[in-house]
């Protein structure tokens, strides 16, 4: 059963698991009482007390040791059989955890599982500017496998929900760069899910966290900025390309109005006086956003127009 918050019931839990283990000490003859004590009062006994109270059959301080005591012992088995071991010349094959297991086994620490999901989804991320597939295909597998992690970590629901939030808010800054806010939300919602992803028992550490959050927080920085640089220069050259050119005024000018000089409207400035509306008016300067502009008279509009036509 899972609480609101994630958490799993520990009543719930604590009685399910001391009946288990109460019925696993009575069909073995092992002390059910003191198993039951372990489970709802943590007791604890070291292998000699452990030994003496019935908890356990032998003590051996290493494999061949084991070996050698377990022989001519009759063990009960799946389907009631009893059998007797015969351990002697018994060779020992070791067997190390294959490479995904291995890794899966290292996943389960917490702080690794929260690193893989966030740099799974910076290079998924990266492939969108970087396309080739290499990134995007490690970035899938850090991925699945920190949601596998997950899956097998006390995981609380609330820290999911940031944590989805959080890349929701820097999902935003990517599509619309330079607002900057959304890169707030998803660094606090990140702080916010890391801290409370697992229970206290199995929680992010802040020496993790920290550097998750500045690093994204960077990274998006880094976004709203270059966003911002982009459109002040995507600004100013499309306005310097418009000096020497003619428009007409939308507004009046006295001094300040709006004019529409190739097909664009833009915020001017008179440097003559008062411009009626519909007069032409020539670009003659550039002040930031603002075009600084004069009147073109009748007569020298049509000289233009007369040149332009014969050229």
């Amino acid at each position: 059963p899972v609480g609101v918050a994630g958490a799993i019931e520990s009543r719930k839990a604590e009685n399910d698991a001391a009946e288990y283990i109460v019925a696993i000490a009575e069909r073995r003859g092992r002390n059910a009482a003191w198993a039951e004590r372990a489970v709802r009062g943590s007791a604890s006994a070291s292998a000699e007390e452990a030994l003496r109270l019935g908890v356990i059959d032998l003590i051996a301080e290493d494999v061949p040791t084991l070996l050698r005591r377990l022989d001519g012992r009759a063990v009960e088995v799946a389907g009631g059989r009893t059998v007797t071991l015969d351990l002697t010349g018994a060779t020992i094959e070791r067997r190390g955890m294959g490479l995904g297991v291995g890794l899966l086994h290292r996943l389960l620490d917490p702080d690794l599982a929260f690193l893989a999901f966030w740099l799974g989804l910076a290079l998924v991320a990266a492939e969108f500017f970087v396309p080739g597939g290499v990134l995007g295909t490690v970035g899938g597998v850090l991925l699945v496998l920190s949601i596998v992690a997950f899956g097998m970590l006390p995981v609380r629901l609330v820290g999911i929900v940031l944590l989805l939030a959080a890349v929701v808010f820097f999902v935003l800054e990517l599509k619309h760069p330079g607002v900057g806010l959304p890169t707030v939300g998803g660094v606090l919602s990140l702080l916010a899910g890391g801290l409370v992803l697992f229970d206290p028992s199995a929680r992010v550490s802040l020496w993790v966290l920290l550097p998750v959050a500045a690093a994204m927080g960077a990274f998006s920085g880094f976004v709203v900025k270059t966003a911002l640089r982009l459109r002040r220069r995507r600004a100013v050259s499309g306005a310097e390309r418009l000096l020497g050119r003619e428009g007409r005024a939308v507004t009046t000018l006295a001094p300040r109005g709006v004019v529409q000089v190739a097909a664009e409207e833009w915020t001017a400035l008179s440097t003559a006086g008062r411009i009626p509306r519909g007069a032409r008016v020539r670009v003659v300067g550039i002040e930031g956003l603002k075009l600084r502009v004069e009147r073109v008279e009748e007569e020298e509009a049509a000289v233009a127009a007369e040149e332009g036509r014969t050229s």
